[in-house]
């Protein structure tokens, strides 16, 4: 920055504070069979001083985090429906791209590594109700072109778009300042932690188990 302030000093601390703190945390990758390739699609309207919004989105393959992207979106938009939209129609192809190349190394392998088709999540039932039944009047058409291309996909049956809450929604965490037991949730999640937590509880009760049965005997 140009002309940092005390302030801006005290956000540097607190983020080396944590960078420091988590300096040893690692990514975690299940070797389970998935089905679909999964992205999480978000937006934060009005975010930057211009104007523009935020997009960010998360692929998972089953418990697995393989990508993840956050841009400021290149258009302002009139709301967060048409914010949402934006995000999705960018990267919905984030998540297509990692499909088509599973698909090929299926047909090398002669195996078929994907069953189900590319599943989005949104937080937004505006967007997806604009996308799967219409209904809207786009005020540009660039905002159609955008809303047009997601309806195809959804129509030929290449994706399909569900509602998820909103603190359940992880790409929250790459659209807006998140605190608080609400990010360390998500930061769990994405880094595959809480599948490292479920098997040490595992192994913690199976103990258990053997030394009752050795105190019993």
């Amino acid at each position: 920055m140009k002309a940092p302030t005390c302030d801006d000093r005290r956000k540097l601390e607190r983020v080396l504070g944590y960078l420091k703190f988590s300096k040893n945390w690692s990514r975690l990758i299940d070797d389970s069979k998935f089905e679909r390739v999964e992205t999480y699609i978000d937006a934060s309207f009005a975010m930057h001083e211009d104007g523009k919004s935020q997009s960010g989105c998360m692929t998972f393959l089953g418990n697995t985090l393989v990508h993840e992207g956050c841009r400021k979106q290149k258009l302002i938009t009139k709301n967060s429906t048409e914010a949402e939209l934006v995000a999705l129609s960018d990267y919905v192809l984030e998540g297509e791209l990692i499909e088509d190349f599973l698909m090929d190394l299926g047909h090398l392998m002669d195996d078929d590594l994907v069953t189900n088709v590319h599943h989005v999540y949104q937080d937004n039932t505006s967007t997806i109700a604009i996308v799967t039944t219409g209904g809207s009047k786009p005020r540009s058409k660039y905002m159609k072109v955008r809303e047009e291309y997601i309806k195809e996909r959804v129509r030929t049956g290449e994706l399909d778009i569900s509602h998820v809450k909103t603190k359940d929604m992880l790409a929250d965490v790459l659209t807006k300042p998140l605190g608080g037991e609400l990010f360390h949730n998500i930061v769990k999640r994405i880094l595959g932690m809480h599948l490292n937590n479920r098997g040490a509880k595992e192994n913690m009760s199976a103990k258990r188990g053997r030394n009752t049965s050795m105190a019993s005997t």
